[in-house]
């Protein structure tokens, strides 16, 4: 998906140039950005359809899938995409039509679903992610804070014990689980808690 996103064309033409490309939760204007962008480079993320469509079409070979008639299907079904497109913003719901297109033109058939916030809390943040009511969001996220040694942005954005993850650690949901990110993610957060601790002596 990294490389089915044209984030220049979000920036440059939905947002009118009043923003900036980004490929984690951590922006040119984060404190620690300097110490991470050699690694955030080193993904070489950028929009590249033809690459992101031999990824994809690489995987899902794997898995025994196959394209009839240029869309791709699994077991004898068809595979669709249940994609929640936010419309009471503008912004997301163009993100919404590009990136579903962008599916759509490698095999893949999308299914719309567009709503407000009271709708996405019933469908994507109140269902179980079993019943497959969703399968991506135009999810919004924005920060004004500005902490050197952030503490939460790895385990909030990444983790599924911060629940913000698919199933939010709900006990009757089917839950998103990552013992590694996990484990990594709570190590991170005492280090930084003890280094900003050390600062304020």
């Amino acid at each position: 998906m990294n490389y089915l996103i044209d984030r220049n064309l979000i920036v440059n033409e939905l947002i009118g140039g009043y923003g900036n490309t980004m490929i984690s939760n951590y922006g040119i204007f984060a404190a620690d950005y300097l110490s991470i962008i050699d690694e955030l480079e080193s993904f070489h993320f950028k929009y590249s359809p033809a690459l992101a469509n031999e990824i994809i079409s690489e995987e899902l070979e794997k898995a025994g899938a196959e394209k009839i008639d240029g869309f791709w299907h699994h077991n004898g079904k068809q595979i669709e995409i249940t994609f929640f497109i936010r419309s009471d913003d503008p912004v997301r719901k163009s993100i919404g039509e590009i990136l579903s297109s962008e599916l759509e033109n490698i095999g893949f058939k999308v299914n719309k679903d567009f709503g407000d916030l009271n709708k996405a809390f019933v469908v994507v943040y109140g269902s179980n992610p079993a019943d497959q009511k969703w399968h991506l969001y135009t999810e919004g996220w924005g920060s004004s804070g500005f902490a050197k040694y952030d503490s939460v942005g790895l385990a909030q954005m990444y983790s599924p014990w911060f629940s913000n993850m698919p199933g939010n650690n709900n006990l009757t949901y089917w839950n998103y689980k990552n013992d590694y990110l996990d484990s990594i993610t709570k190590k991170s957060m005492l280090v930084i808690l003890h280094l900003q601790k050390k600062e304020l002596r």
